[in-house]
């Protein structure tokens, strides 16, 4: 579930060398019911901090950015939904 960020880097620079491939997305999953907007916050910024080194890399093509589920939802009372609020 996933690609190290070393071996990433390394298949950014052969896409990027290959005129018939484009890297164009980066996908990232936190987990499932996260409530803590810090987690997620800082899951995100790590995402858009390793998209900025694939495109010095030479991903240029590089322009989407799926950050995934984990939202936490208050299903039946069972978690504690995250707070948008709170997010700012």
């Amino acid at each position: 579930f996933g690609v190290p960020a070393e071996t990433a880097i390394r298949m950014a620079r052969r896409i990027a060398a290959n005129p018939g491939m484009s890297l164009v997305a980066l996908h990232a999953h936190v987990g499932s019911n996260v409530s803590d907007p810090t987690v997620l916050g800082a899951s995100y910024r790590a995402l858009l901090d390793f998209a900025e080194t694939l495109r010095a890399e030479g991903a240029t093509t590089l322009t989407e950015l799926d950050l995934g589920g984990g939202f936490g939802v208050g299903y039946s009372g069972k978690y504690t939904p995250l707070d948008l609020a709170a997010w700012g």
